[in-house]
């Protein structure tokens, strides 16, 4: 009878399987990586966050067989040469990658671009003012749904 409630819920969060998945952060300006580095060490989930510089070298990384997919990917908006549009394209197209969660963080509300990355399959669009408590807020938040949230077992 408690078998059943048992294993449902050591599915959830970051129990799931034997290594834990980390956080992909994909951002081309170093002082936003620095903000999200100290944002997660407050949020005690620095040794959960992979930084990359550009979209080039995420792609290599999430291919790679013998690295954990990540729980999550957070994706700047404004990403030089590989676009984060065209990044989201190629992920979401790869069987092997199209059922990670991509974020997509802007500091420019622009609504005209919202549209575009949810039709390329983005699972979220995150506007912060670019100021230490506005992100450490909504990055606490986000990281509270999806450590919550059951990854699906494909990846």
């Amino acid at each position: 009878m408690g078998t059943e409630t048992d294993s449902a819920s050591s599915a959830v969060g970051p129990g799931q399987g034997t290594e834990p998945k980390p956080i992909l952060l994909v951002e081309s300006v170093f002082q936003s990586a620095v903000l999200m580095s100290r944002i997660f060490r407050e949020l005690n989930l620095l040794d959960q966050l992979a930084i990359l510089m550009d979209c080039e070298t995420a792609l290599v990384r999430l291919r790679q067989a013998d690295i954990a997919k990540p729980r999550l990917i957070l994706l700047d908006s404004r990403m030089p040469r590989m676009s984060a549009a065209s990044f989201l394209e190629v992920v979401k197209s790869d069987p092997r990658l199209q059922m990670i969660p991509i974020v997509v963080l802007s500091d420019a509300d622009g609504a005209e671009g919202v549209s575009r990355y949810y039709e390329l399959g983005a699972a979220g669009y995150m506007v912060h003012d670019g100021e230490y408590t506005d992100v450490f807020d909504k990055m606490r938040a986000l990281c509270n749904y999806w450590m919550l949230s059951r990854s699906p077992a494909i990846y």
